[in-house]
């Protein structure tokens, strides 16, 4: 299924394409694989740290019930997704370093490990109560 979506969205379709549940799962699905590779950096470095990427992602969490994962994200992408200090930045690094010199991500991300909540677990949840909508689409 995540293939499916992601096949989708890389062929010109874009993330529009998809439905609202779709897009509650490709977007935690692509939070819960970046975080979990790397942290908050990893996803901030990965995305377009667009506040409407964020703000779709702390829906999406929402959604499948990660709600303090959800409260730590929106805090920490209001420190990235500032586009008066991402300008003139020329790669997604130095991007990063202006807007969190003090790493602040890193602390976040610590933080969202606390919460014990695991957004896969739940991701997974939110699939299985919403099989037949997903199905359908497939």
């Amino acid at each position: 299924m995540f293939a499916n979506l992601f096949a989708r969205v890389v062929q010109a379709e874009g993330v529009e394409s998809l439905s609202p549940i779709e897009r509650t799962v490709f977007r935690a699905y692509i939070f819960d694989t970046a975080e979990s590779m790397g942290g908050l950096t990893s996803f901030f470095y990965n995305t377009d740290s667009s506040p409407e990427v964020s703000a779709e992602t702390a829906a999406a969490l929402e959604s499948i019930g990660a709600f303090a994962t959800a409260d730590l994200f929106r805090t920490a992408a209001s420190l990235i997704c500032r586009p008066a200090l991402q300008q003139g930045a020329s790669t997604s690094v130095e991007c990063l370093e202006r807007v969190d010199p003090d790493d602040q991500l890193a602390t976040f991300s610590e933080q969202m490990a606390e919460t014990n909540e695991s957004v896969f677990g739940l991701l997974e949840a939110f699939v299985i109560r919403h099989r037949n909508e997903l199905s359908r689409k497939a």
